[in-house]
């Protein structure tokens, strides 16, 4: 998770308590947690930027002045980038430099495939991003898993990096709308990736699946394999068009956005509906009916599962990752 100096001043590194907000398509969401021994969810509100700030700070009997921003749907790219290197010396031990070149490489690597990716989205071959969120899945030693490669021997090195881009001017107007609601941004993450996280309950490395992010004018379509976010897709069609006929358009939509998924030789079998309109009226029933498998590769028919548990309320991860704390749930 990151902060970011080039839009935002330095905030402590560790404040008794900060207010998380999801600016969604249609309202924002405010939670607001404490940071003791436990991250505890103190407060909530939705509404306006305004509205939702007041309504979570009334909830919590005070007002937060540290800002962690979840970040989703058009304005977060995400993606999971690995690279492999031949080392020209298996017989020695792997250094901090060699790590730390092939990471720089894989920052290289996904940046460009974010921007033009993204360009091409947004219609602008001017684009310039800046990278918001990140984590190493893993790195493994001649194939093998290894929880830290310092010092370990080995022909072929490889990482694994999740990573998340935002344009530069939406940053520039979330800076623009904390600073109206007299807030510091202490750090910024993805939205997905919490989900991700979420979701996959303690066994991120084991969890793959389709998740369909319903927010009411968009849905982030992503694909999922080994806990590692394979790449996102903003669907520019939310609850607001799920009407009797606007559902096949948003199912269309949705194959249209896989099928935009280069390199997936088989999809997950398994879809999770999660957002705002994921209790939609029958979604499910014509998900599951809809012939994804006639144009997209899937081992087995899909199955579809709606979770609505599971949403903003928990960017509490965020603190729990930058302070370090395995207790903080």
């Amino acid at each position: 998770m990151f902060n970011l100096p080039n839009f935002f001043k330095k905030t402590p590194a560790k404040p008794e308590n900060f207010i998380a907000l999801d600016f969604g398509t249609t309202s924002t969401k405010a939670f607001i947690f404490s940071l003791g021994e436990r991250v505890d969810l103190l407060g909530q509100g939705q509404g306006t930027p305004e509205e939702a700030v007041e309504a979570a700070s009334a909830s919590a009997g005070f007002r937060p002045t540290q800002a962690v921003v979840g970040i989703g749907k058009e304005n977060a790219w995400c993606s999971t980038t690995t690279v492999r290197f031949n080392r020209p010396d298996p017989e020695k031990e792997i250094e901090p430099q060699e790590i730390e070149k092939l990471h720089e490489q894989i920052f290289r690597t996904a940046l460009i495939q974010a921007t033009s990716q993204m360009s091409e989205f947004f219609g602008d071959p001017e684009l310039t991003l800046q990278l918001i969120d990140s984590e190493i899945l893993y790195h493994k030693i001649d194939g093998q898993v290894i929880n830290d490669p310092l010092g370990q021997k080995g022909n072929v090195l490889e990482a694994s990096i999740f990573t998340a881009h935002s344009p530069a001017t939406y940053l520039e107007q979330l800076s623009e709308t904390l600073k109206k609601l007299n807030l510091n941004l202490w750090a910024v993450s993805s939205l997905m990736f919490i989900l991700v996280r979420t979701l996959a309950n303690d066994n991120l490395l084991g969890f793959n699946s389709i998740i369909l992010d319903v927010g009411g004018k968009v849905t982030d379509v992503a694909v999922v394999f080994g806990g590692g976010i394979w790449g996102t897709r903003p669907l520019l069609l939310g609850s607001e068009a799920l009407t009797k006929d606007g559902v096949e358009l948003w199912l269309s939509g949705v194959e249209t956005a896989l099928a935009d998924f280069e390199g997936v030789k088989t999809f997950p079998s398994r879809i999770i509906l999660t957002g705002g309109g994921a209790n939609f009226s029958e979604l499910k029933e014509d998900l599951l009916a809809y012939p994804l498998t006639r144009t997209l590769p899937f081992a087995s028919p899909p199955l579809v599962e709606v979770r609505t548990d599971v949403g903003p309320q928990n960017m509490r991860l965020i603190a729990k990752d930058i302070l370090g704390e395995s207790d903080a749930t």
